[in-house]
């Protein structure tokens, strides 16, 4: 019994964490400060490059709130100042639905690029 409680519980840990892929250039942080958020690219007011992609997989029970959270964390590591989310799809089986975010990372283009 208890393993098949241990085993329930690991399924579903498992299953609510937002598996984040990420498709792009790595650099280190420049600022130990919280990366801004974006839902539109227009709202950027200073120079930048889009350093990469990031998507979540469709197997995730995860809530919109921790994918989002799960897709800053992973741009903050890959070195953006920035997020812009900016899809939102659900991907449908037999059984359930899933939530797919998109967004981009971006980086501050600073004078020492």
């Amino acid at each position: 019994m208890r393993t098949a409680l241990l085993s329930l519980t690991m399924l579903v840990l498992v299953g609510c964490t937002p598996h984040i892929f990420y498709s792009g250039k790595t650099y280190p942080p420049y600022q130990p400060q919280p990366i801004e958020i974006y839902f539109d690219e227009n709202k950027i007011s200073q120079p930048y490059e889009v350093i990469g992609t990031l998507a979540n997989s469709g197997g995730s029970l995860a809530s919109q709130e921790r994918i989002q959270q799960a897709m800053i964390d992973r741009a903050k590591a890959v070195g953006a100042d920035a997020i812009v989310f900016h899809d939102i799809d659900v991907e449908h089986s037999e059984a359930s639905a899933a939530l797919i975010l998109k967004a981009k990372a971006v980086r501050y283009e600073y004078e020492d690029n």
